[in-house]
């Protein structure tokens, strides 16, 4: 840009204003100066190299350290920006080239002003529903979403005696902690003091339902964008004036709310599981960002404020209830989520063996194995899961041994290969380990086609294939057993035909359904 440096004031890292030269000049993404780079922001070594391009001014320059900074530009927000630290840089930050490219920024040099056209200018409309200074406020009453304790009675109907909580104690530290979060709650007027004749920490349950993760899933399946009481202490008590995490009624009650703020939306192009939403699309860009601002302004119209910092615009990948989402790839298990497990120390007791076996089943669809002895290999190296596809060729594999098992398998229209979409096993009771082989083979695909109905049941034909031939000429039988009377009239519900494959190509099926050590290759 010819004649004076443009200037803009760029808060970074949520703190400072840092007054930040744009400049077109500067080839790479941008840079800061060692004073940036001290503040409390990792920096990483990097090989040395002498650049041209990223000072600002021309002169070659010795970079040998990165950094990641989040930075505002007037309501622009990005997170995690890439920067090159230059320890005797001009300006305390340059924005190049390359970073205007990306945001699509145009100087108006006359006017005095930057124009960028990405996702911060976009929604630039509903910033309210961002606003920390509303989110830091009392809401208001929300007739029929207000939380109400209800006391219980006991069989005449009378109210049961209050109850009267003990105080816990605590250490200097946490009562200075204790008394820093009453004095910031009451300035808020979040709480006020109480003078309740009761304070417990157990309340009655809302029984309102939580959405089925495995339907959440299931509904983002083609998606190519996504954007997710009373009190007592030692300085007396308080009572709760907005819904205190923790508190048992609080998931249900926020959940019914904030279903009832996006019921239009819901498993069209927004999931919302209690405060994490996700918007998702599988049309042009331009439908996306119409479908987000539908959504900012039916939450700023509810009342709902939004976190900036937890937000996503625009992304192929996104994180959501523990899972790794890809446009057109398909759903994975999150790094981080399953990190620890190559540190979990073995089980020593029950208590211990419960926790994590519970992890674990959180992501047993991944695991075509679930067994103790093998959790840890599974979940680290858990494969990418296809999303289901009702158009594309859909194939069950299933075996009986010890246990059912089955794999949904489709073929990719792109490569040709059948990939896993997902898998299933269970063990047999002790009255259905003595089924005749027959049965036992037709048990399993029956608890197949029971786990996977909503998908085959939205699929015009698919394939079973089993290992046991007689199968093939159950619907011709004259014959049978109350029980097989029963299983046919819920297999009539599915299309789909019966192939035979020898039991020694049935891999990984097999190995769901007799124990480790026997999984194979998926089909080709």
């Amino acid at each position: 840009m010819d004649g004076e440096p443009f200037i803009a004031d760029v808060r970074v890292n949520g703190t400072d204003f840092v007054p930040s030269l744009v400049d077109y000049g500067c080839l790479c993404y941008g840079a800061v100066s060692k004073r940036i780079s001290l503040s409390p922001v990792a920096t990483y070594t990097r090989p040395a190299a002498h650049l041209g391009e990223c000072s600002g001014d021309g002169k070659e320059v010795k970079i040998d350290k990165i950094t990641y900074v989040s930075i505002d530009l007037d309501g622009h927000q990005q997170h995690r920006v890439f920067m090159y630290v230059i320890d005797d840089l001009n300006w305390d930050m340059i924005l190049g080239k390359r970073w205007m490219e990306d945001q699509d920024v145009h100087i108006h040099a006359k006017e005095g002003y930057l124009e960028i056209g990405s996702n911060g200018v976009q929604y630039h409309k509903w910033s309210r529903a961002f606003s920390q200074q509303l989110a830091d406020q009392l809401p208001p009453h929300r007739p029929g979403v207000d939380l109400k304790i209800e006391v219980l009675k006991d069989e005449h109907g009378r109210e049961k005696p209050l109850p009267w909580g003990p105080l816990y104690s605590m250490s200097r530290e946490e009562l200075l902690v204790l008394r820093k979060t009453l004095t910031e709650l009451l300035d808020k007027g979040f709480i006020r003091v109480s003078s309740s004749p009761a304070a417990a920490p157990v309340l009655m349950r809302d029984r309102y339902p939580l959405p089925l993760l495995s339907e959440t899933l299931r509904t983002i399946a083609k998606a190519r964008w996504f954007t997710k009481t009373t009190f007592r202490t030692r300085y007396g008590s308080f009572e709760w004036l907005v819904v205190p995490f923790g508190l048992t009624g609080a998931p249900a009650a926020f959940q019914r709310y904030i279903n009832s703020a996006l019921q239009d939306y819901l498993d069209d192009f927004v999931s919302a599981y209690i405060d994490d939403v996700l918007i998702f699309s599988s049309g042009s860009l331009q439908d996306h960002r119409d479908k987000v601002g539908k959504v900012l302004q039916r939450l700023m119209d509810a009342g709902l404020q939004l976190d900036i910092n937890k937000s996503e615009f625009e992304v192929k990948a996104v994180k959501y209830l523990g899972f790794i989402i890809e446009a057109e790839c398909g759903i994975r298990v999150d790094p981080e989520k399953v990190e620890a497990v190559k540190e979990w120390a073995t089980p020593t007791n029950v208590k211990s063996v419960r926790s994590f076996i519970g992890f674990a089943n959180f992501y047993r669809m991944f695991m075509p194995e679930f067994s103790p002895s093998k959790l840890k290999d599974l979940l680290i190296t858990a494969p990418i899961l296809a999303h289901f596809h009702p158009e594309r060729e859909t194939i069950v594999e299933d075996a009986s041994g010890f246990a059912s098992g089955g794999v949904l398998l489709q073929r990719d229209d792109k490569d040709g290969l059948v990939r896993p979409v997902a898998y299933f096993s269970k063990k047999h009771s002790a009255a259905e380990a003595n089924y005749a082989i027959h049965d036992k083979e037709l048990l399993a695909i029956l608890r197949c086609l029971e786990q996977w109905e909503p998908e085959l049941r939205a699929v015009e034909h698919f394939k079973i294939l089993t290992d046991h031939k007689n199968l093939r000429y159950f619907y011709s039988e004259r014959r049978l057993t109350e029980r097989q009377v029963r299983w046919s009239e819920f297999l009539s519900r599915f299309q789909f035909e019966l192939e035979w494959r020898p039991g020694r190509k049935g891999g990984l099926p097999d190995a769901l359904s007799t124990g480790p050590g026997y999984a194979g290759q998926l089909l080709r």
